[in-house]
């Protein structure tokens, strides 16, 4: 920005440029401080920081919570439970629904399909016990503390099975099951089929539709001596546990999930006591009681913060006081605090969220009623707000944010006059790579004539191909090494952050290499969100982007919001729509080169939504390379004695 602003002989210091580039938690800041009694007031998210201009990009999404936040949630935590019986209550009952199996309907269709397999499950039972004990040892985690290591007889259907261990002080069984890290590929023995996961499966439905007796299921190495603990436990010390909210991809510790729910909750512009109360959850729906919890949490919590010499504040609780119902705060603003926000350009609009928009819109609302002038050496002006973003990268939905308040821009910003710019020239990829990602993503809609044109001399008028297959570890470090010895910048991303081990085991000889000579910066491993705004001429992609589940929660936040229009199911579309926009994120990282490694099987339970659903290999932009499977048919059919037409596999 120094730098444009020579264009027109005016020079600013570094210091008035980092007044002016501000992020939104910087500006809120300053508001908070300029109340009375609340000069000297902190973040909580920022408790973590040294100094508060350490603050981390991207950060207005980050989850999770550093031990500063913890300490202060668990004093709060612990106050309660010692203090609180209905709190205490709601606690321990999640506890045990966290840590003790889930009972199933013996009459569902998964448990009706197993049971017709009982026989055959209690002939290798056995040899299934022994198979995961023997990896729990190896991996250093069984026995575990506070579970003898005995093998019950326990009798489903008439079969006899056993468990792996029992807890004598809450006489509950333990069986063990597949840590997430351990290979997909493990089976009971060389010559079985299935793998080892299906079998874990098979049994652990069969307990929880038939066994009446109190029943642990163990699948985590990390968590399990933890969960143990807090089960032993329960009715002398505050639990700590791993929790799952209905609808999200995997479980948090509590006071994570806690802050998870309310931070998204607010992040729509709702009061998280009022909301929770106005929810509309089925009586038997599992969750009931974790926001009843939530509800008293975070209004103690809320209480301790603002307690603390000098106070606390949550983001999201000073977005709230200046937003539009927070009237009176505005009015206490010094005008030279409000100034600045007259000529307010805001970058990346898509991912803002309502709490956002609340604030910006009361702020101008408040100039307004000052009739604060706009500084400036020419004539008259106004306040104005420009808005840049690309509705097709929002990506946030689940903190969230939203792009309807970017695609609907003038609704929530009337004015006498708006003025739309499309950008269409894309300044990294080459015309493919643009044509791939928009054919899966423009099924979201969004604005109209949004096709990009390439615009970077170095690859217009290539034509590569992006690359769709199955997983291979063995392609992806071939290719990767012929890409890195030619020079190439290179982002290997990843759907699923526990894929990280994997890449870097994989890629172990190229990643030393690189740090041997000095190009660690030509070859970054990252997640699909974290890529946002990177760029690399080669680009592997690992993992479908998909939507696998549904969130009644979320759902019914969203119609309190007012999100999603009359859809009851707002949330869910929204993801699916998600789902799509972190592909087309992820396709447009690459400068020339892309592969993208998915699982193309579809599971006993299809995803709701799966980009690569939306390829078309009939267009030029895509090279899709037969799976395994569809390569072995077409060669069963070539065999001799079989009429096969010719095609030829990459």
């Amino acid at each position: 920005m120094r730098e444009v602003f020579k264009l027109w002989h005016y020079e600013i210091t570094k210091e008035e440029s980092l007044d002016i580039v501000r992020t939104f938690h910087s500006r809120i800041l300053s508001f908070t401080r300029s109340l009375r009694g609340l000069e000297r007031a902190q973040a909580f998210e920022f408790l973590d920081l040294k100094n508060e201009d350490d603050e981390k990009a991207g950060s207005m999404f980050q989850v999770k919570l550093k031990p500063e936040q913890l300490t202060l949630m668990n004093d709060c935590y612990q106050s309660l439970y010692d203090g609180d019986p209905l709190f205490k209550n709601l606690i321990a009952k999640l506890a045990r629904r966290a840590i003790m199996l889930e009972s199933m309907e013996a009459d569902s269709p998964d448990a009706k399909t197993r049971k017709d397999k009982v026989a055959e499950m209690e002939v290798i039972d056995d040899a299934l016990c022994g198979r995961l004990e023997e990896l729990w040892r190896f991996a250093g985690r069984w026995p575990i503390p506070g579970v003898q290591p005995s093998r019950a007889p326990i009798t489903l259907l008439g079969k006899t099975f056993h468990s792996n261990g029992f807890i004598p002080q809450i006489g509950a069984y333990v069986i063990l099951g597949v840590d997430g890290d351990e290979p997909k590929n493990l089976k009971l023995a060389p010559d079985r089929w299935p793998y080892l996961t299906l079998d874990v499966a098979d049994k652990r439905i069969l307990f929880q539709a038939f066994c009446s007796k109190p029943v642990i299921f163990l699948n985590s190495y990390t968590d399990a001596g933890a969960s143990v603990d807090a089960m032993i436990n329960l009715a002398n010390a505050c639990p700590k546990f791993r929790y799952k909210v209905t609808g999200e991809i995997s479980a948090r510790y509590i006071l994570e999930a806690f802050y998870s729910a309310a931070s998204f909750i607010e992040n729509l512009g709702l009061d998280v006591i009022h909301a929770i109360k106005q929810m509309d959850l089925l009586d038997n729906d599992p969750d009931v009681d974790f926001f009843e919890a939530l509800a008293i949490f975070w209004s103690a919590l809320d209480k301790q913060l603002e307690s603390m010499s000098p106070p606390v504040l949550t983001f999201n609780k000073m977005f709230a006081m200046f937003g539009e119902r927070g009237a009176a705060n505005l009015r206490a603003i010094p005008s030279g605090v409000l100034q600045p926000m007259s000529t307010l350009l805001i970058d990346e609009f898509q991912d803002v969220g309502a709490n956002t928009i609340s604030w910006v819109r009361a702020t101008f609302a408040e100039i307004e009623r000052r009739n604060l002038p706009v500084l400036t050496d020419g004539p008259v002006s106004y306040a104005s707000l420009m808005a840049v973003g690309d509705d097709w990268q929002s990506i946030y939905g689940w903190r969230g944010s939203s792009p309807q308040f970017f695609v609907d821009f003038e609704k929530y910003f009337p004015a006498s006059a708006t003025t739309p710019v499309l950008m269409r020239d894309n300044h990294r990829s080459h015309q493919w790579v643009i044509d791939a990602a928009e054919a899966i993503v423009k099924r979201t809609g969004g604005f109209d004539g949004k096709n990009g044109r390439a615009a970077n001399p170095r690859v217009i008028g290539y034509k590569v191909p992006v690359q769709m297959r199955d997983l291979d570890f063995m392609h992806l470090r071939e290719k990767a090494k012929a890409h890195y010895d030619l020079g190439h910048k290179i982002l290997v991303l990843y759907r699923i952050g526990r894929t990280k081990d994997k890449v870097e085991k994989s890629l172990s000889g190229l990643i030393r290499q690189a740090e041997d000579e000095g190009r660690e910066d030509d070859l970054k491993l990252l997640t699909y969100h974290a890529s946002k705004g990177l760029q690399a001429d080669a680009v592997f992609l690992l993992g479908d982007c998909e939507m696998t589940t549904t969130s009644p929660s979320k759902n019914d936040i969203f119609r309190q919001a007012q999100m999603g229009g009359n859809d009851p199911c707002g949330y869910d579309t929204s993801q699916r729509h998600e789902a799509l926009r972190t592909a087309y994120v992820a396709i447009t990282r690459a400068i020339t080169y892309c592969y993208w490694y998915v699982d193309r099987k579809e599971g006993k339970t299809p995803a709701f939504e799966k980009a690569s659903r939306h390829v078309d290999p009939m267009l030029d932009c895509w090279d899709v390379v037969p799976s395994a499977a569809a390569q072995k048919r077409a060669f069963d059919k070539a065999k001799p004695g079989r009429r096969t037409g010719s095609r030829r596999f990459v």
